[in-house]
């Protein structure tokens, strides 16, 4: 007899479904509602002594005084005044992490953007020989190769100054990105107004050939404090945290094709 009982109940463990151990990577939106019983006074809950299917939220607290209790919803009602609604969730999934883990990354790309689609620079930061009076000048930004293509705001910003004119940078826009200005010149068309705030990424004018210049390009200058820094490492750290975030992207969504 004692065999029997020992196969049946071993076939009874063997179909029980095996979910418990891999709960962190299947998804489970199952939501309990459950009625708390007893009313709140001060840092105390005082609880019913004849509740049915209670269990503490204190697991191993044994003082029935310092804990609180709840009940399946299903069970006997209770007065208004005493029923109190609490939802219990599951634990959050490894799906559900990397679903929150894939939006960070998101956002955080599109707070960022490279002023071109493509980037060639014609012409360093620094002393060089001048291409119009071809005397040595001191060139305050960098010159990337470009024709009539568009212009992005590579931060969010704001628009701080539009100008229009055919001396100098020609047409040009000003962005402030916090403590950090950035002058786009040579521009064709100007899309954004002054006072414009913006987000990465926008298209703020086409690149052209105005002011003074001897071929159409675009000329990006950087200002910290009101004085002029070489752009290029400015650039090129945007480009590799951008290459970053695509590669990080990729694999998390490789991740959870798995």
């Amino acid at each position: 007899m004692k065999y029997l009982f020992f196969y049946v109940a071993s076939a009874f463990f063997c179909v029980l479904p095996v979910s418990a151990q891999f709960f962190t990577i299947t998804a489970d939106t199952t939501r309990h509602r459950y009625k708390i019983i007893g009313t709140v006074d001060s840092n105390r809950i005082d609880t019913d002594d004849n509740t049915r299917d209670s269990v503490a939220l204190s697991p191993g607290n044994t003082d029935c005084n310092d804990s609180l209790s709840y009940q399946k919803e299903n069970d006997s009602a209770l007065p208004p005044e005493t029923e109190h609604e609490m939802v219990v969730e599951p634990n959050v999934s490894i799906l559900d992490m990397r679903d929150r883990m894939l939006q960070k990354l998101l956002l955080d790309r599109l707070e960022v953007c490279l002023p071109l689609d493509y980037l060639r620079v014609n012409s360093s930061y620094g002393y060089r020989t001048d291409p119009v009076y071809h005397c040595s000048r001191f060139h305050d930004g960098i010159d990337l190769q470009c024709r009539y293509e568009k212009v992005y705001s590579m931060l969010p910003a704001v628009v701080k100054a539009v100008r229009h004119g055919n001396r100098g940078y020609g047409n040009h826009v000003v962005l402030e990105h916090g403590g950090i200005e950035c002058l786009y010149g040579h521009l064709s068309t100007i899309l954004v107004r002054e006072g414009d705030v913006i987000p990465a990424g926008t298209v703020v004018a086409v690149s052209g050939n105005t002011g003074k210049s001897t071929g159409p390009h675009l000329h990006l200058q950087i200002r910290v404090n009101g004085k002029s820094i070489d752009p290029k490492p400015f650039v090129d750290a945007l480009k590799r945290y951008i290459a970053r975030l695509q590669e990080r992207i990729r694999n998390v969504e490789c991740e959870m094709l798995r």
